[in-house]
């Protein structure tokens, strides 16, 4: 019972990756609205596929949901600041505090 469970979690999880992808093709300007894709999750599962509770009808993968919900735009801007982001903390994470000495 046990792994029929897991089974059906991996399932969904790759379901989930395979409908916010196909949904991103349908919607690839603006996606389908924030907070949406449990919705669409469920309207595109296989028939005979267990259905989950609403709320974790998700791609479990957020960059695939923000990709869906809000379409590939988004989803670039949403990358670039945080590549961006990326850019001016990691160097301040790595400099060495002033006025401290090396032990």
């Amino acid at each position: 019972a046990a792994r029929q469970g897991r089974s059906v979690f991996i399932t969904h999880r790759v379901l989930g990756a395979r409908i916010a992808s196909h949904v991103a093709r349908e919607h690839p300007l603006l996606g389908i609205g924030p907070g949406r894709f449990h919705l669409i999750y469920q309207d595109h599962l296989p028939p005979g596929m267990p259905r989950r509770n609403p709320i974790w009808s998700t791609a479990d993968n957020s960059y695939l949901t923000f990709l869906a919900e809000a379409g590939a735009p988004a989803l670039v801007a949403l990358l670039a600041l945080l590549g961006g982001m990326g850019r001016v903390v990691l160097p301040l994470a790595w400099a060495p505090i002033s006025g401290s000495s090396p032990a």
